[in-house]
């Protein structure tokens, strides 16, 4: 999968400004908001896959097979399933794993 150098400081606001609204975290923990701080550090230099698509946050995950594909290859798929982890947000699928309330 082609990875894409986020250049243009506008659509980087945008993609940060996106992931915030659509991850609600159950947990911000100062280790939490490190993790966040690495992720987005490192969207500056690549942008992944999920960016532009809804799939990734929607309330329902669908389509689990070509989001786990993406997230295999995603050059921040560590950044972001570190975030994951400590944050737990309650909706999307971050870094191969379905976040979705209700489907763990």
């Amino acid at each position: 999968m082609k990875t894409t150098e986020v250049s243009d400081p506008d659509l980087f606001a945008r993609l940060l400004e996106d992931l915030e609204e659509r991850s609600a975290p159950t947990r911000i923990t100062p280790e939490a908001r490190d993790a966040y701080a690495k992720l987005t550090a490192a969207m500056e230099h690549h942008r992944p896959p999920c960016a532009d698509d809804d799939r990734f946050t929607a309330g329902q995950v669908l389509q689990i097979e070509y989001l786990a594909r993406a997230c295999a290859e995603c050059p921040i798929r560590t950044e972001c399933g570190t975030y994951a982890q400590l944050a737990q947000p309650t909706a999307g699928f971050w870094a191969g794993v379905d976040y979705t309330e209700g489907t763990s």
